[in-house]
């Protein structure tokens, strides 16, 4: 594959991920994970995961529920990247606490991912100490 062609892949990824469409974006997220990963670097990942997840627009909710799974996956929460670690737990924190029915789905994929246990702050949720 040539130079160009790469990077109109990348640019076209990084687009797709805060497209308007959340079908779009659900497009993009059901590409294989190491495709996604080798296509774009983990930063760019993990930003556009972090606009996605701001988002307050109704019909959200799956495109959020798989922006979870994967940014809690071992893909980004490694155990040995504890500055990382800290900006996700800051980021699902409003998740843990659901205020809506309808989050509660959220907050147990957090707890159950491999980052829910893995963390301690999450892990401890899990168990109730």
């Amino acid at each position: 594959m040539q130079k160009d062609d790469q990077i109109t892949i990348v640019e076209s990824l990084q687009q797709r991920l805060v497209d308007d469409s959340p079908l779009v974006v659900t497009a993009v997220l059901d590409l294989p994970t190491e495709t996604l990963f080798q296509r774009l670097s983990e930063d760019t990942i993990i930003e556009k995961f972090f606009q996605i997840l701001k988002l307050e627009k109704s019909g959200w909710q799956k495109v959020k529920l798989k922006v979870l799974k994967l940014l809690c996956s071992e893909h980004v929460a490694k155990e040995d990247n504890e500055e990382r670690n800290i900006e996700i737990l800051l980021t699902v924190l409003p998740y843990l606490f659901p205020v809506a029915e309808h989050r509660v789905i959220l907050t147990t994929t957090i707890i159950q991912s491999y980052f829910g246990s893995s963390n301690s702050f999450t892990s401890s949720l899990l168990s109730g100490e």
